[in-house]
């Protein structure tokens, strides 16, 4: 339902539209409060544990894939279709550069207020 929860991308706040939400205000809902460090450490363990073939870069079907466990966990609770829908979302707001592929720095980038987000 409406701000629900969800951990997606391992983010507790709604997904951010494509390009509609500034970097800051999500890294804001996502760890206020929480040392940058702190969110840096998260961010790339969420990255690699959605990242399944090590290549240090997350795919469309690699979130697709890491949507339908946490929904086969009860973690997301959006109807399949919908739920596809808002990963390609999420992937093509994330994927600044738009090749297709969502590198630590762009990932992080929803973690960390823009001045603070760095090249891990």
């Amino acid at each position: 339902g409406a701000g629900a929860c969800t951990t997606r991308f391992g983010l507790c706040a709604p997904p951010p539209p494509p390009a509609a939400t500034s970097t800051a205000a999500v890294a804001q809902r996502t760890g206020t409060g929480v040392s940058k460090k702190s969110r840096r450490k998260k961010a790339r363990d969420v990255f690699e544990s959605i990242d399944k073939n090590g290549d240090g870069a997350l795919t469309l079907a690699e979130l697709h894939v890491h949507s339908e466990v946490l929904r086969s966990r009860g973690e997301v609770s959006t109807d399949p279709s919908a739920e596809r829908k808002q990963t390609d979302d999420v992937f093509a707001a994330i994927d600044v550069d738009g090749d297709g592929r969502v590198v630590l720095s762009e990932y992080a980038a929803l973690w960390l207020p823009k001045k603070a987000s760095r090249p891990f």
